[in-house]
């Protein structure tokens, strides 16, 4: 295998490393953010559950969008929405953005 194969498997692999991070994190802010942002259950349960809603609605179109567009562009794009996301989610002022983000 190629250094170049290694680099991109590896880069390729943080994607699922970062997404199942985030998962098992937010157990642990929801206790911070939920006073700050007066979560009710129902509310809290949404801004948990909205990343792995997002990625179930995201997987009905990556593969047709990958195939039209390309892997690697796909993958910059979904790379920049993340980031776009995590700065959304620290800037939040409501629980709306902070479902949205």
């Amino acid at each position: 295998m190629s250094k170049k194969l290694a680099l991109i498997a590896f880069v390729v692999s943080l994607g699922g490393f970062l997404f199942g991070f985030d998962a098992g994190i937010i157990s642990g802010v929801m206790s911070y953010a939920s006073p700050e942002f007066q979560l009710t259950e129902l509310q809290e349960g949404w801004v948990v559950s909205s990343p792995s809603f997002a990625a179930m609605i995201a997987m009905l179109f990556s593969g047709r969008l990958s195939d039209i567009f390309g892997r690697k562009k796909i993958l910059l794009i979904v790379a920049f929405l993340y980031a776009l996301s995590a700065l959304l989610s620290a800037v939040a002022n409501s629980y709306e953005l902070l479902y949205i983000a």
